[in-house]
């Protein structure tokens, strides 16, 4: 994003240093530079890009030598700078063109955006408003309702009672104690599916396991016939404590995979999908990890094992739901024109701005935003404007590059992200208006 910005204004130069600079990291040394005359390049800036102590650290150019390629940098750099180290030139000091692609993701968000998809709310049979996902802060302008679950019980399934109703008495519990929790009438949600699940209890400061392994398995699945074979692993796992549980798969070679963590919203269907070695032979496992500082309980339902990917279970979404968007300082709904079947998971649609790349110079520089090649233009086109109004900065091509953000503008209805369900705020001042 950085590069992309800065070619965009037509301030970018990068190089490697042909010889080592200072002790007291005061000066870079490349034969590249000579092209500029004496003292040209004073009032830009070096940034270092090559790993190691300087890394990211940003100099002031105070004095610039064409015979021999030198520049003098203030404040110096932490270490010196040898020969082969990689850097580039900017005009416009990198950390404010980190800012502007920041500031930029606000005036770009309709046309250039984050989708969020959540699957966490669990429909009670009853309620017919549930509260927008904290994810979601623009919309939801989609609500699909879960159709017909799909059974566990398949002759593709490794799992052994998958429904997990049984305490899951063939997974082997370290640290973890296992029950099984019978659907009662006034509990609308535990279980997700069947009459029973698994109750699962660990103790604070305790990381709890619940592991399956390939001689308890079923249909014929075996570490050698895993080799070199797609598989995934998913459970519903009902939890209100996030970050805490995952699942991950065992191979010869150890843990090939595990899965994102438990939001701890509620029920959830976490997976991970690998590939196994190609000469896996003995060794094939599956587990359920919880680690918190915390007492935690919580409830596995459904599981699946099979060779093939996470879609093969997960699009079981069909029908969408007319859903009217509520919204004030206190009040965030969605309210659905007629109360779900109980136990079936909603998934919510809206709109979120792009991720930030921060202030840190050295997260920065890997965290990403959620762009292509083509929107990404709109992105630098906006925060190119920012930039020069903010900064009241100038370029030596600066009506060129004010054409190329007149001609981005023109080209946004092709460029933006084709997505026809724009969200129109709703909002309402009293439980009597809407």
């Amino acid at each position: 994003m950085l590069v992309g910005i800065s070619t965009f204004i037509d301030d970018y130069f990068a190089s490697t240093t042909t010889s080592t600079g200072s002790s007291t990291g005061t000066t870079i040394v490349d034969t590249a530079l000579e092209k500029w005359g004496d003292g040209r390049l004073i009032g830009r800036f070096v940034r270092i890009t090559t790993s190691g102590t300087t890394q990211f650290q940003v100099g002031r150019i105070i004095n610039s030598v064409q015979a021999t390629g030198t520049i003098t940098v203030a404040p110096p750099f932490t270490a010196q700078i040898l020969t082969a180290t990689a850097y580039d030139l900017h005009q416009y000091e990198p950390r404010k063109k980190f800012a502007a692609l920041d500031s930029a993701r606000i005036p770009v968000a309709n046309d250039v955006f984050r989708l969020i998809i959540d699957e966490t709310i669990t429909t009670d049979g009853y309620s017919n408003e549930y509260a927008v996902p904290a994810s979601i802060r623009r919309g939801p302008a989609l609500v699909y309702i879960e159709s017909i679950p799909m059974s566990p019980e398949t002759i593709w399934n490794f799992i052994p009672a998958p429904q997990s109703d049984n305490g899951m008495t063939l997974w082997t519990a370290s640290s973890l104690t296992k029950s099984t929790y019978t659907r009662v009438p006034e509990d609308r949600v535990i279980p997700k599916f069947g009459p029973a699940c698994t109750k699962c209890a660990v103790a604070a400061s305790t990381t709890g396991t619940l592991t399956l392994t390939v001689a308890n398995m079923i249909n014929g699945i075996t570490a050698a016939k895993s080799a070199g074979r797609p598989l995934t692993y998913a459970a519903w796992i009902y939890c209100k404590t996030a970050n805490n549980i995952t699942i991950n798969i065992t191979d010869d070679t150890g843990i090939i995979g595990t899965s994102e963590p438990h939001q701890g919203q509620g029920w959830e269907l976490i997976h991970v999908t690998l590939t196994t070695s190609q000469t896996n032979a003995t060794t094939l496992s599956v587990q359920i990890t919880e680690d918190s500082a915390n007492a935690v309980t919580f409830y596995v339902n459904n599981q699946f094992f099979y060779y093939g990917y996470y879609s093969q279970i997960s699009s079981t979404f069909f029908s969408t739901i007319p859903a009217l968007v509520r919204r004030d300082d206190n009040n965030k709904t969605f309210i659905l024109s007629s109360s779900p079947v109980e136990r079936r998971q909603l998934r919510v649609i809206g709109k979120e701005i792009l991720s930030d790349l921060g202030t840190n110079v050295v997260t920065q520089n890997t965290n990403t935003m959620e762009v292509d090649t083509t929107t990404a233009e709109i992105v630098y086109a906006k925060a190119s404007e920012i930039l020069f109004e903010q900064e009241r900065i100038s370029t030596q091509n600066l009506q060129q590059v004010m054409q190329r953000i007149a001609h981005v503008k023109d080209r946004i209805p092709e460029l933006r992200m084709n997505w026809d369900l724009d969200i129109v705020p709703q909002r309402f001042t009293s439980p009597y208006q809407t």
